[in-house]
């Protein structure tokens, strides 16, 4: 009797496909595309982030004397601001909230948002809807401390004020715009969160 050997094929072993599972384990591609999805979640983070201060551009804006502080209500009359719009003084108790609005807010609670370190954005014409729309881009950038007003009492086309500080201009530039908010925002004499 004969003794019958099998003979046993092996697989092919060597290629592509069995080189990268030898060294993909499932840790390592989870581990990978967290990894990724880490950088990508701190790359769009970083882009959406408004500008810091551009030191090489010069500050523009205005400086104007500090005229106080007094909560006055509502129609209470009181002696007229020093610039226009207002960059301190008399104001209502209520501050206006951060945020865009397309309508008119009265001077005396955007003084008071002032006060508490905010920004005002404001637009003199109503019918300028390439300007409002820009304008409205830069304020949607900043969770607090921005308010976007329509003003029809502006005697330039936009104008961007803080506490004692405010530039005015014919056209957007959002470069100037967001250097004043991070040299501005969060700077009023009652810095509230």
């Amino acid at each position: 009797m004969t003794k019958k050997t099998a003979i046993r094929k092996k697989p092919i072993t060597k290629g592509f496909s069995t080189g990268i599972s030898q060294h993909l384990s499932v840790e390592r591609v989870i581990i990978g595309g967290a990894i990724v999805v880490s950088l990508m979640v701190v790359g769009i983070f970083i882009a959406i982030q408004p500008p810091g201060i551009n030191y090489s551009q010069p500050d523009k804006s205005q400086i104007f004397p500090d005229l106080g502080r007094q909560h006055v209500g509502k129609g209470t009359p009181h002696p007229p601001y020093n610039s226009n719009p207002p960059t301190s003084g008399w104001h209502d108790p209520q501050p206006a909230a951060w945020g865009v609005y397309l309508s008119v807010i009265p001077d005396e609670n955007v003084i008071h948002s002032m006060e508490h370190g905010g920004v005002w954005l404001s637009y003199r014409d109503v019918d300028d809807a390439e300007t409002v729309q820009q304008l409205q881009d830069i304020a949607r950038r900043y969770p607090s401390h921005v308010i976007m007003t329509h003003r029809p009492a502006n005697d330039s086309r936009i104008a961007v004020a803080a506490w004692g500080h405010l530039l005015k201009m014919d056209k957007v530039d959002s470069g100037q715009i967001y250097d004043f908010i991070a040299r501005y925002r969060m700077h009023g004499p009652e810095n509230v969160q």
